[in-house]
């Protein structure tokens, strides 16, 4: 509702709110101070008092200004996007982000490049809290386990806009990430922005390296999640992998409701592999409560495996030296070392 006591144009830069209000057919109330000072029985806000002199139980009232000015300014911002980027097209960018298993280091210039670009960061919480610095000065736009859908939907709606926007994805966005969800949303619905994909270390390098050098052979990577994927189809995959000796990555091992995918895939690898298999299992990688320990095929399920972990399942050739997971290339049997 516009309560009419404050006209559709003013000179005091209101007219970006107006605008974006209007575009959207939405209603909008206008308050005054005294208005505002009229309610009663409430707790006070002081920034709103500075601002406005206006108070309200549980939150702060932005004061109009702001959020005109704000507006103005997005406006303003957009428009200097498209004449410097776009030649005035309303294109703007979607950068599908990797950050990588999880500490700064180990984000890729590139990534940090193109979250500073954006004007928009999207992503799950859990990621976003990875990458505080990188998220000042911007709108965050914050979900939780399960929203992917809904995280690449609105990242397209806002670039088709004309935003800059980074979607943020653990690892690497195109190894069980979002990448391919942006992409078939994209063409679904026709999206006319760009789309660029900005590539991080994923859970199978990160790890292996925190395990030593098991991927120095052929591997295959295996999700055990079967939310998306049918369990008789995952079987089927490790049976395939198993059977034919590759080291094998094992994503989502397990979660709090998720118990008997590990179990089922033990069973499988124990038919064609030896019991002293090595076995690495790395979780949270590269963050503070990283934790990396070597077993074995039999063995492995008594260790603490979780949501976090990647589970490395060696070859028929892999061993642990030194305390680290070894598969050999096959450089010795060819050259002398």
């Amino acid at each position: 509702m516009v309560s009419g006591k404050v006209p559709l144009h003013h000179e005091d830069g209101k007219e970006g709110l107006l605008s974006f209000v209007r575009h959207h057919q939405w209603h909008i109330d206008f308050f005054s101070k005294k208005e505002i000072n009229g309610v009663t029985n409430i707790e006070t806000s002081h920034a709103a008092l500075k601002a406005v002199g206006g108070h309200r139980r549980g939150r702060t009232l932005r004061p109009a200004q702001c959020w005109y000015n704000s507006t103005a300014q997005q406006e303003t911002k957009m428009a200097e996007h498209k004449a410097k980027h776009n030649n005035g097209s309303n294109r703007g960018t979607l950068y599908v982000v990797g950050t990588g298993p999880g500490s700064l280091k180990h984000m890729t210039p590139a990534a940090g490049e193109a979250l500073k670009k954006a004007d928009i960061i999207v992503g799950y919480k859990t990621y976003l809290d990875l990458i505080p610095g990188y998220l000042e000065g911007k709108e965050v736009l914050a979900s939780q386990m399960m929203k992917e859908v809904d995280r690449c939907r609105k990242s397209l709606e806002l670039a088709r806009n004309g935003q800059e926007v980074a979607l943020v994805c653990g690892g690497d966005p195109g190894i069980y990430a979002m990448a391919g969800l942006v992409f078939e949303m994209a063409e679904e619905h026709d999206s006319d922005c760009n789309i660029e994909i900005i590539p991080g270390i994923a859970a199978v390098n990160g790890c292996a390296a925190r395990l030593g050098a098991p991927l120095m052979h052929d591997f295959a990577a295996v999700s055990l999640s079967d939310l998306l994927t049918p369990l008789e189809l995952i079987k089927k995959r490790l049976e395939a992998v198993a059977s034919a000796d590759f080291v094998v990555a094992i994503y989502n091992p397990k979660s709090k409701k998720r118990t008997e995918q590990i179990k089922i895939a033990q069973e499988i690898f124990l038919k064609y592999r030896d019991p002293k298999t090595p076995v690495g299992i790395v979780t949270a990688a590269t963050r503070d409560n990283e934790t990396i320990t070597l077993t074995t095929l039999a063995d492995m399920l008594s260790c603490e495996i979780g949501m976090q972990s990647t589970v490395m399942i060696g070859n028929s050739q892999t061993y642990i030296w030194n305390e680290k997971m070894v598969t050999p290339r096959g450089y010795s049997g060819k050259y002398e070392l």
